[in-house]
């Protein structure tokens, strides 16, 4: 920019700061000073733009003159390369049909040297592949060869075993999950109270096998025998992580418990993932949830069972808000010691241990706890895990229940199906111990008057 310019665009500012100062302090539009400074403003106005017409007329003179230039250059430049191109274009055609030329001459040249080698190649290699030494003669008095057909088949059963056990050994040494009993006592140090086979259903339904409950029946004798419960009420069962089957496993033996004369409740104590409800066909609330934070009362959340179920049942309940930490209060120990004046049997369906922490807190304030492993799901370290969380937590481990195990493969040893029995002696008889025999489980009583018959 000009310094000319500058100079007058500062002068005009500050004539503009003068006029805004001069308005500023009170004085009139008609005042000397104000007009004086007005007509300042509108003569440096006219300075400015008559320095910037001429800026304008010289810079549109000097475009002029270079485009000139250019232009004169441009076409001094065109008429170089038009002359260029008459003295190389007749060279250059030449020397492209040259190059042309020389590349199909090279072609040619390589196709024959490759056809005279083929040549020579085929010169040196004999045109007869074999050649007969003596003729062939046939020994007619041979026996044919044959493959041997039950030496082959032997062979591939032996081969096919040996894989197969192998195979299955294999299988067997990778799965690192429980799979006996044994496991559970030299891996983890406890007994096993009770062994549960596969397909069990709720013992309410109707299709459910009357075998069944036998199974519950020894769980439920090992639980009261045992030293460890000494008398107590509360039962709490529990399970590693989820889907081991406690809920299925907690409601059988709540049933039983109550079909053989015991006032039994069962509580839905899982109150992130509740299922008892499911099985009684019940609606979940009101319940255990809503008797902690005093929306109902104990006996609002008793559903007392019918003829055909022979407990009492309180849901999980559901709240609008969180249900973490709970069963961690001492409502929840009241309410526990208020239902064991009324029952003589309390049945907890607990949350897993791992993941969740409200079984944390139960397994404290209950009198035993059943720990339910499923055979062959989870790695026997997890189990372990869970059954450390229990004793590290204070809680009475009364032992393991060992589910969906299949009988007729994995422990047949261990079930109802064979067993020895003492018979009582007729005349001239003595009492003795029979041969082994089979028997079928004896069916679930109908009502509490036959189980106490």
């Amino acid at each position: 920019v000009d310094a000319g310019v500058t100079s007058l665009l500062a002068q005009r500012r500050e004539a503009e700061v003068m006029l805004e100062t001069q308005l500023a302090s009170a004085l009139a539009p008609r005042h000397p000073k104000v007009i004086q400074s007005q007509a300042l403003i509108k003569q440096l106005n006219a300075k400015i733009k008559d320095v910037l017409d001429g800026m304008k007329t010289g810079l549109r003179i000097q475009y002029e003159t270079a485009k000139q230039q250019y232009d004169d250059l441009n076409l001094i430049v065109q008429e170089l390369r038009e002359a260029e191109e008459k003295l190389t274009s007749s060279g250059y055609r030449l020397y492209q049909k040259k190059a042309e030329e020389l590349l199909v001459l090279r072609n040619l040249n390589a196709q024959l040297r490759d056809r005279s080698q083929r040549e020579l190649i085929e010169q040196a290699v004999p045109h007869k592949t074999v050649m007969q030494i003596e003729p062939a003669k046939l020994n007619k008095d041979a026996a044919p060869v044959s493959p041997n057909f039950a030496m082959n088949i032997m062979l591939s059963v032996v081969a096919g075993l040996v894989s197969g056990v192998a195979l299955a050994y294999f299988v067997e040494y990778l799965d690192t999950s429980v799979k006996t009993v044994e496991d559970v006592e030299r891996y983890m140090s406890i007994a096993v109270l009770g062994i549960v086979p596969q397909k069990v259903k709720a013992l309410n339904d109707p299709n459910a096998r009357s075998g069944h409950a036998e199974a519950y029946r020894v769980m439920r004798t090992n639980v009261k025998s045992s030293a460890k419960f000494a008398g107590g009420k509360i039962v709490c069962l529990t399970s590693g992580s989820v889907g081991e089957g406690k809920t299925h496993t907690a409601f059988n033996f709540a049933y039983v418990c109550g079909d053989l004369g015991e006032k039994v409740l069962l509580i839905d104590a899982d109150l992130h993932r509740p299922r008892q409800h499911k099985i009684l066909g019940l609606d979940k609330r009101p319940g255990l949830a809503n008797v902690l934070t005093g929306e109902a009362g104990m006996d609002e959340c008793i559903h007392h069972s019918p003829d055909e179920c022979p407990i009492d049942f309180m849901p999980a309940g559901s709240l609008d808000t969180s249900v973490h930490g709970l069963v961690d209060s001492d409502d929840m120990r009241d309410l526990l010691k208020e239902a064991s004046t009324r029952y003589d049997r309390i049945v907890v369906d607990a949350p897993p241990m791992i993941g969740v922490s409200d079984a944390s807190q139960l397994v404290r304030i209950v009198d035993g706890v059943l720990m339910v492993i499923q055979h062959r799901k989870y790695p026997r370290s997890m189990s372990k895990r869970a059954k450390e969380m229990i004793e590290n937590l204070g809680g009475n481990l009364l032992g393991v229940v060992l589910n969906n195990i299949n009988i007729s493969r994995d422990y047949s040893s261990y079930y109802y199906k064979y067993h020895y029995y003492y018979y009582y002696p007729t005349d001239g008889d003595k009492k003795g111990r029979g041969k082994r025999q089979s028997r079928k489980p004896r069916s679930l009583p109908k009502s509490r008057e036959e189980a106490n018959a």
